[in-house]
């Protein structure tokens, strides 16, 4: 993408500019250093009415507790697959954990380990069975009951 964006003063591509706010621990507050045509997003955000519309908001999910896979038909023993690169795969290990590379853990520990990350990701959006994320495999199943 060779779209230019200021981030902390400096013109640069915005995959730079993630680059560096994903280093940066103070990019966390990003409306106040990343910029359009001259003005914070901050600023925009304020002159908006500070909230950004529901359209653009991302959906929030109710946090429902660990993810189970017996409550959604995946056997101990199946092997989900990363949807990142299909070589990565992890083991059912019981309800609610996964063996990967040989440890046992939660889904989104692994999720967070094959990202290459430390911290945990929410591991039902980053995991396969049988070619379907387990994400929309859970809602498709709850939409049925």
């Amino acid at each position: 993408d060779d779209t230019q964006v200021k981030y902390r003063g400096e013109v640069m591509s915005v995959s730079r500019a993630a680059t560096l706010a994903k280093e940066s621990s103070t990019a966390l507050a990003g409306t106040l250093y990343w910029e359009h045509r001259g003005k914070t997003l901050r600023a925009i955000q304020d002159e908006m009415g500070s909230k950004p519309s529901v359209a653009s908001s991302p959906k929030k999910t109710k946090y429902t507790g660990p993810f189970n896979f017996r409550e959604i038909g995946i056997p101990k023993g199946a092997i989900l697959t990363f949807i990142k690169d299909a070589s990565v795969t992890c083991e059912v290990y019981n309800d609610t954990q996964v063996r990967f590379r040989g440890n046992v853990m939660s889904l989104s520990k692994a999720a967070g380990l094959a990202l290459g990350f430390e911290r945990e990701r929410w591991g039902p959006k980053f995991w396969k069975y049988e070619g379907e994320l387990l994400f929309s495999r859970r809602e498709r199943i709850r939409q049925n009951k």
